[in-house]
This record gives C-alpha cells, structure tokens and sequence, in this order.
C-alpha cells in the first residue's frame, strides 16, 4: 500500500514538475545556448538586445532549476516597476503555472513551493534592511536575477549597495540587460561585482587605478598641511580624479577578464526585424521662447558653465524645459514659454493616418501632460504613463494600445522605456532628448523589437540652435563608444 502511495505520489510530482509543453521547447537555438551558458558558468551575464528573449531565457533557467532542486526551489527576481505584471508575472502564470509568484515576502511565506519572489527595485533596499537575515540565511536562494541590471550602474546608489549585500546569497545569478552601458566600460562594475567579485575584483580604487588613464598628482612636499595652497592642490586632484577617464587601451585586457563570464548577442544576428529610420524633425525657437532660452544659457555661460562639456542636470533641465514649451518654476508652477515643438509635433500626427498607432516620449511630466492635450484636441485617443502611474494601470494602458483600442501613448521616456512591448505602432516620437543613453537606445526597443513587421520610424524632434543638438550629438557619441566595448566582447564570445 505504502509503495503504491509512494508511486502515485511520485507520479503527481513529475507531472507537476514536468508539464506537457515546457518552455524548454518553446526557446530558440541561441535561447537555449544561453541558458546552458547561465547554469554552467552559475553567475551569468546575459547582455541580450531588447526584444531577443530575455524573460523566455530567465523561464528556461527556472524550470531546468526547479526540475533538480524541486519542491525545494526559490528564486528572487529584480524587475523594473513598469513590467512587473505585465511582462513577468504573465509569463509565469501562462509558462510555468506549477510555480508560485509572490510579490512580497510575507506572501512568499504563505505559497507552496516551488516559488518565486518577484520585487521591484524600488522594493529591495527596503526587503534586505527589514529582512537582512530571513532573506539570505532562511530563504536559502537558489536563484537571484537582475532584470535590467544597468541599473546597478552607479556603484555608490542605494541600488547597487543592495544588490551587492546578496552577492553570495544564491547559487545562481544572473543578470540581463540590453545597454549594460551608458558610455564607459565603468558601467559594468558594480553589476559584476554583484555576480562575482573575482571578475574586476571589489574594490573601486583598484579597479580605477587598473584601468583608468594615469593622473598626474601635483608635488606637495614642502606644501603645509591645512595652508591656502594646499587646499588649491587638494581641489585640483579632486577635479582630476573626477574627470579621469576609462584607458581606451585596456578594452581588450577588459573584456578578456570578462569572457568567461558574460555574453553578448544583438538583434540583427538572431532575428529578422525590419528596417529602422531615423527622421531628424527641426523646429526653431522664436520671439519669447528663443529669448528666454538665449537668457538662460547666457547666464550660464557668464558663471563659467561651458556649454561645450557635460552640463549638470538642473542647467540640463533649465534649457531642456524652454525648448520643450514648458518651464516650473522654484514653486512648481508651470509657464507656457512656446509652442515650436508642439507645433512641429502636430506637422507630424497630420502626415500620419488618423488610424495610425503612435508612441511618443518625452523627459518630464509636464511635457507628457501638455502632448496628450495636443493629441485630444487632434482627435485621437491617448492615455499617459509617468512615475505616478499606478503600475497595475500601466499594464492595462500597454495591453489596451496592442490590442488596437488605443491610438496614442505619451509616455516619461524613463518610465515607459524599459521592459515593454509597443510593437503595434511603428511610429515612435521622441519629443524631448534624454541624456542617457540607456534610457534612449531602451525607448526605441520598444517599437523595434520581435513581433514588430513593418518599417519602424523614429521621430527625433529637434530644437536648432539649442542643447538639443548637444544631446543627441552626446547620445550618438556615447554609442559610438558604448558598442565598441560590447562589439568585442559578442565577436570574444561568439
């Protein structure tokens, strides 16, 4: 009797565990390279274009994991707000329905097992201070996956200190993203350091000091310590080490250290995609708008901002909200200043067909709110995506607008950019320019990406004579540099 239980239960397991159609068979050849990549290596970069996959690769690793470790299996996954239900928790619940989906850790308490924590990165710095000691020593992790991981980037973020603290909490880890970089081969650090602190070691001076151009560092011998000199060399050092950049020459030893570690794959060598265009739209400032534009920056030039360099992200802001139409002030009232980009923006809805899908990004809040204003009045429907969108709503909005019930989205290009899919609309309209370049080359995924079949078009509105040009200028440098850090490492890898 107690062996035929024995058998019956057995065979309950393996149909729970080994459902008719895995994903398993529903990946492709380089999909499933990849996921046999992340279980051998255990720690596993997987910087994958947008739109190849990622979330079908994550799944194949979660059910090849939950077919050894079985009932025993937990997993942690790190996803971007925006995508959470949309994207990862439909996946699960339609792919792999034999395993629980909690999205806090007291509900992940209460689901049988085999199961997943699916939290956003909002979410974590608050989950490890509350549960430092349940999370890693209770939980006994076997998986940890950061979905979007360039936003581990910046190695002093709250973020990547997080991230950082689980770095041996699990027997596998893995992280995803498309633009791991915004420019520098830095970028990568602090998302390595989280998979294996051997690849570029964890410690930032030594990093620095490896791979970084030499500075030279003035004599103070013979200079008092605390005396006005002093402290003039102390700021002059301080603004060298700010301003040290990456030693072009050290790419190759880079991506060497790299290789055993991280794979790279683009789009065009795995999927057939249709042709992208970019369509530059110019627009000029005149009368108030261009006067007050030429104010501002004047000012900023006569305090010895240089206009020609990096600009800081509130003189970034100040010129960035002119141009757009749209100016808050120190008491968050808003001031219309002109209408040159909406204007040129309606020249572009016009030439379309009232039926056509379209999707348009732009940098903050106001910009979105005034856009969908412009696009009402033009007779089309629009919904709006910002930081305060409730995340339950953005996935409606995104579902609504495939489906065809929807002609407009107008979206904050940081919010609506990473991690969904608007492949109905081959139109994207970038109203405003991000300086990121992550945050840019992420917007534009979202209509070039698997599903999409017709020519993709993307609208750069433009603003002559203005920090418009300057930014896309930077984005078209940052890429410049960006791929060929990641070209070496996907032909190092191929």
């Amino acid at each position: 009797m107690r062996r035929a239980a024995s058998l019956v239960s057995s065979g309950l397991q393996e149909k729970l565990f080994l459902p008719s159609t895995t994903v398993w068979e529903a990946l492709d050849t380089y999909q499933r390279a990849a996921v046999e990549f992340s279980l051998t290596a255990k720690t596993a970069g997987l910087f994958f274009e947008q739109g190849t996959g990622k979330t079908y690769i994550t799944g194949g690793i979660v059910e090849r994991l939950v077919n050894e470790y079985r009932a025993e299996f937990q997993a942690l996954i790190v996803v971007p707000l925006t995508n959470i239900e949309s994207t990862w928790t439909a996946f699960f619940l339609k792919n792999l329905p034999h395993v629980s989906v909690a999205r806090s850790v007291e509900e992940l308490a209460t689901l049988p097992r085999p199961r997943v924590l699916l939290v956003h990165y909002e979410m974590m710095p608050k989950l490890v201070t509350q549960y430092k000691k349940f999370m890693r020593a209770m939980l006994r992790w076997h998986l940890i996956v950061y979905d979007e991981s360039q936003r581990l980037k910046s190695r002093q973020s709250i973020t990547s200190r997080t991230a950082y603290k689980l770095h041996d909490a699990a027997a596998y880890k893995v992280i995803l993203s498309g633009t791991p970089m915004d420019e520098e081969p830095a970028d990568l650090w602090a998302q390595l350091r989280f998979l294996n602190c051997e690849i570029l070691g964890d410690r930032w001076k030594d990093f620095e000091d490896k791979f970084f151009e030499p500075i030279e560092v003035p004599d103070l011998r013979g200079v008092r310590r605390g005396s006005w000199r002093w402290h003039k060399l102390m700021r002059e050092i301080g603004i060298a080490k700010s301003r040290r950049k990456f030693n072009a020459d050290m790419v190759p030893e880079f991506v060497r250290l790299l290789k055993p570690w991280v794979r790279r794959l683009v789009k065009s060598d795995v999927l057939d995609l249709p042709p992208l265009t970019y369509l530059h739209e110019d627009c000029v400032l005149r009368g108030e708008q261009r006067r007050l534009y030429n104010e501002v920056r004047d000012t900023l030039v006569a305090t010895g901002m240089d206009l020609t360099a990096p600009l800081k992200v509130t003189q970034l802001t100040k010129l960035q909200q002119i141009t757009g139409g749209i100016v808050i002030d120190d008491h968050g009232k808003k001031h219309n200043v002109g209408r040159a980009k909406t204007r040129r923006l309606r020249v572009i809805l016009r030439r379309l067909t009232h039926r056509e899908k379209v999707v348009i990004f732009a940098r903050y809040v106001a910009e979105v709110e005034a856009i969908a204003s412009e696009c009402r009045e033009m007779g089309r429907s629009v919904a709006t995506i910002t930081g305060a969108t409730p995340k339950n709503d953005r996935g409606k909005i995104v579902g609504e607008f495939q489906k065809g019930r929807l002609q407009t989205i107008v979206s904050q290009i940081k919010t609506g950019g990473v991690g969904i899919d608007l492949f109905a609309s081959c139109h994207l309209i970038v109203y405003s320019p991000t300086y990121s370049y992550i945050d840019f080359d992420q917007a534009i995924a979202r209509v070039h990406r698997r599903g999409q079949t017709r020519k993709v078009f993307i609208h750069l509105l433009r603003a002559k004579e203005t920090v418009d040009e300057y930014v896309y200028a930077s984005l078209v440098r940052k890429d410049r540099r960006t791929k060929v850090v990641l070209n070496q490492l996907k032909e190092l890898t191929r």
